[in-house]
């Protein structure tokens, strides 16, 4: 048997003791802890953390050597075999590849090459734009981004014939068409936008999507919207990436795939968190001691605390490093010093959220920034797992429910 630490007088394991008892990966254990499943412990001077051995074993359906085996937590599953990201240890990988190593190194399109295992095609046809843009100027300045892909989703699987033709590279040409659409009518849309065609079809015109969104947003640093892209384009099983699973195991054809995914990203627990953060910071800049004790109060802080990281947001580093090597504004110390009091007294890390809201208050973009990058990103993952998933036994998400009505 493992040797535990007695804390407050009962035995607690430490989190990579839980993973080895439970037989799941460290990342589970926190996500565990996340949920409630478990409830995190730490001890002064130690970034540890410690559950309590009761709790532990109570999920193995016993206690000590005579428990009856591991059962699984709600809400969680560890059956969806992957080989496009690993998280492990702090660390996000695509395909063997640091993610943060190919954000200094590698552009978009080459990682989006490298998730898909493909030419990446991000071409917009001027008839997909078109019809793209007469179905987003009917929707109000305030519909979400998710709102927006949806409608361009719609607009480009209307052109195509042959949407339900499942093989890769018809699938890769598709979402490359998709993304690219989409990154170019990301800008209001007014009615001189909507043309008038004339019955003939140029040819589409290969995307930079990096520069176009950056354009969009009115932002200049156009590296470092690129690396945000990069880091954000798949999160292994996060929730809007299982509901693009579940709809390519029933065989839905990607764009329906996308749609699925984006009605799951457009939440505030999700892919639009990063417009509380948005305001947060506002409320910082203009009163950072009181934003900093409301803070530390019993209470979720928006960009900080995430499911599956325990010490550090990989990604978030990242980007808030590179910010302050672009610029320099009183707002990065104030974050710097709330990052390290939220850590400090609640063990809170700081998400990529807080970086993207953080990087729309010293470059430009507005509330909008975080989840524009975000969708536009995360659509690559939807696709690689898309890709991956086509490839499964089909309708193997069928889950069967536990009925707790009246019996009839």
């Amino acid at each position: 048997m493992e040797e535990s630490i007695r804390i407050d007088g009962a035995d607690h394991l430490s989190s990579e003791q839980v993973a080895r008892r439970l037989g799941v990966r460290l990342q589970t254990v926190y996500a565990y802890a996340s949920r409630g499943v478990l409830h995190r412990r730490r001890l002064p001077g130690r970034r540890e953390s410690y559950f309590a051995l009761a709790e532990v074993e109570a999920l193995t359906g016993g206690t000590g050597r005579g428990g009856t085996g591991r059962r699984r937590p709600p809400g969680l599953s560890d059956d969806v075999r992957t080989a496009i990201t690993l998280i492990e240890h702090d660390r996000l990988s695509y395909r063997g590849h640091d993610a943060t190593v190919l954000a200094a190194d590698r552009t978009f399109v080459e990682v989006v090459e490298l998730l898909w295992q493909r030419p990446a095609r991000l071409v917009a046809g001027p008839q997909d734009v078109d019809r793209a843009r007469r179905l987003l100027h009917q929707l109000p300045p305030e519909a979400s981004a998710a709102d927006r892909l949806a409608l361009v989703a719609r607009a480009c699987a209307a052109g195509t014939v042959d949407r339900h033709d499942l093989a890769p590279d018809q699938v890769t040409t598709a979402m490359g068409r998709l993304l690219a659409t989409s990154a170019v009518t990301t800008g209001a849309v007014t009615p001189g936008d909507v043309a008038t065609t004339d019955g003939s079809t140029p040819p589409p015109e290969p995307v930079d999507v990096p520069a176009t969104l950056a354009g969009a947003l009115g932002i200049s640093q156009v590296r470092w919207v690129e690396q945000a892209l990069v880091l954000l384009a798949d999160h292994d099983m996060a929730g809007s990436t299982t509901a693009a699973r579940v709809a390519a195991s029933a065989r839905a054809d990607p764009y329906a795939v996308v749609a699925a995914a984006a009605g799951a990203f457009d939440s505030p627990l999700h892919g639009t968190a990063g417009r509380r953060a948005h305001r947060l910071l506002g409320a910082l800049a203009e009163d950072p001691a009181a934003t900093l004790a409301e803070c530390l109060q019993d209470r979720p802080v928006p960009g900080f605390g995430h499911l599956v990281y325990a010490e550090q947001d990989p990604r978030a580093e990242f980007l808030l490093d590179r910010l302050a090597e672009l610029v320099d504004h009183p707002l990065l110390a104030s974050v710097e010093l709330l990052s390290d009091r939220l850590w400090q007294r609640r063990g809170l890390v700081r998400t990529v959220d807080l970086a993207l809201a953080l990087g729309a208050h010293l470059l430009g973009g507005g509330s909008r920034l975080p989840e524009v990058l975000f969708l536009h990103a995360r659509l690559v993952g939807w696709t690689a797992h898309a890709l991956e998933e086509y490839r499964e036994p089909p309708l193997r998400f069928r889950l069967q429910g536990v009925y707790t009505g009246p019996r009839p």
